[in-house]
């Protein structure tokens, strides 16, 4: 198991026109490709990274952060890091975008943080 870099942060946005122009002319970010994962959302991208995740439409389980949803980290070794998973006892949850090539496992931290671990398919 390897973490290479923090990955994205996502947060649950009332107005999604209204956060997409606020990345974007604010932060200089910008509005790119994104899975259709049955609701509404945006993926902003810092140069090839989609760095910050914007969902709409769905409702918010974070009462006690507000609009974060989770963290997410890249990673290595996704086999091993399931191993690894099982070996300590963490439940997790997987899951695959075959269209972007890429495999998330979903696991919760001890006071129930949600974080996803992000693998390109064959690593």
């Amino acid at each position: 198991m390897g973490l290479q870099l923090l990955h994205h942060y996502t947060v649950c946005v009332n107005d999604l026109d209204r956060s997409i122009k606020f990345y974007e002319e604010v932060l200089n970010l910008k509005n790119g490709p994104r899975p259709n994962f049955g609701f509404p959302g945006a993926w902003l991208y810092l140069d090839e990274m989609p760095v910050v995740h914007l969902m709409a439409g769905v409702e918010n389980e974070t009462t006690e952060t507000g609009p974060f949803d989770h963290i997410a980290f890249g990673g290595t070794g996704v086999e091993e890091t399931i191993s690894h998973l099982e070996q300590k006892g963490i439940g997790f949850r997987r899951n695959e975008i075959d269209d972007f090539g890429l495999t998330q496992l979903f696991i919760l931290d001890p006071d129930g943080v949600k974080i996803e671990l992000n693998f390109r398919q064959g690593t």
